[in-house]
């Protein structure tokens, strides 16, 4: 089973608001992938230590959206052997103290062409 997943947050919709004594009210991040993936990478998880890329087809990065949608977005592609693949975006934000918590809103646009 190969899965391809494209995440686009183009219109900007995308915020995490922290709210702390701390921190101004209402900090937003927003990431909107208009020309570079703004620090967002990919990874992997639970494959083999060994495994051999061609057979898990691992891509990713930023990338043009498909012909039907307009603008940007980050790809991650995989293709499931075993009964696991663990696929991620990660991001350092800044800002934020430790020990902390935070609550926020998420919004995000997904494209997806699962074969």
């Amino acid at each position: 089973m190969a899965a391809v997943v494209l995440l686009s947050i183009a219109s900007g919709d995308s915020t995490a608001f922290a709210q702390t004594p701390e921190l101004a009210t209402d900090n937003a991040f927003e990431f909107a992938f208009e020309n570079e993936a703004e620090g967002w990478t990919a990874d992997f998880a639970d494959l083999p230590a060994d495994f051999d890329q061609p057979t898990y087809e691992l891509d990713s990065g930023f990338r043009a959206l498909p012909e039907s949608l307009s603008g940007n977005g980050f790809y991650i592609q995989g293709h499931k052997i075993s009964d696991d693949l663990f696929m991620y975006l990660k991001r350092q934000v800044e800002g934020l103290l430790p020990s902390t918590t935070y609550p926020m809103t998420v919004e995000i646009d997904l494209a997806t062409d699962v074969l």
